[in-house]
């Protein structure tokens, strides 16, 4: 199982809408996620999603997205996601 925590109100959000939420890299915490290479900002083109495989709950997980141990921790089996692959070609700007 792969794992998610998240505050009650992303929870009812990801209720509501039925879907999960990618976010830009460079709006994460973190200054790794969002790297400037070759002159492509990664961090503006790229979006993610915090999840962690470990079934032992982790406490830097609830403190940064698990709203302070009062969210919620949502699980989904290791590779949930339908794949299908993308024909076609897309230019990455900064590329030329």
């Amino acid at each position: 199982m792969i794992h998610h925590y998240t505050s009650i109100p992303t929870l009812e959000a990801i209720l509501r809408s039925g879907r999960l939420r990618f976010t830009r890299l460079d709006k994460f915490d973190g200054v790794l996620e969002a790297q400037r290479v070759a002159a492509i900002d990664f961090g503006s083109q790229f979006f993610a999603s915090c999840w962690v495989k470990s079934d032992a709950e982790d406490i830097a997980q609830w403190s940064m997205y698990g709203d302070r141990q009062c969210g919620v921790r949502l699980s989904l089996p290791d590779d949930p996601f339908e794949w299908h692959r993308l024909d076609g070609f897309h230019q990455v700007p900064g590329t030329d």
